[in-house]
């Protein structure tokens, strides 16, 4: 009976021909490689590229301790692409508190930050001694003051 049953099996195999071995580990070994090699780059960070650090050098230029405020000129920027409406002013005080600036920057029509221009942070309403940090996207400090009293 079994004889019976293995060619009753046989009649559904037409074609015999197949990838032989060899070939078959060829393949598996290329395809466990190749996913080998996009994991490894995603989790590197190969395929998402490097991030760029922004920084902007400036110097105190006035400071008024009426108004609270204090003007820079900026004397180095690191990418011309650096955009003023993505720049936010913090205040820092020396006990660690941190509020949000207001910045003004000259020329007022410029968008975006180059060598030479001037900036503003108001401090606010009350005297006021800590140091500025200028913050791009809400992530990046591009700038840090020293201690200043306006």
């Amino acid at each position: 009976m079994d004889g019976k049953k293995m060619k009753a099996n046989r009649k559904f195999i037409k074609d015999k021909e197949a990838v032989s071995a060899v070939i078959g580990v060829i393949l598996m070994v290329a395809i466990t490689v190749a996913i080998v090699g996009v994991l490894w780059g995603y989790l590197s960070g190969f395929f998402t590229g490097p991030t760029t650090k922004y920084t902007i050098t400036a110097t105190l230029l006035t400071k008024d301790t009426t108004a609270h405020s204090a003007t820079y000129t900026i004397e180095d920027v690191s990418d011309d692409g650096i955009e003023w409406s993505k720049i936010t002013a913090n205040c820092v005080a020396s006990d660690g508190t941190v509020t949000t600036g207001t910045l003004s920057h000259s020329p007022a029509t410029d968008t975006t930050v180059k060598v030479g221009q001037t900036f503003t942070i108001d401090a606010g309403t009350n005297a006021w001694t800590g140091s500025f940090k200028l913050v791009y996207n809400n992530d990046q400090v591009l700038w840090t003051s020293p201690t200043i009293t306006v």
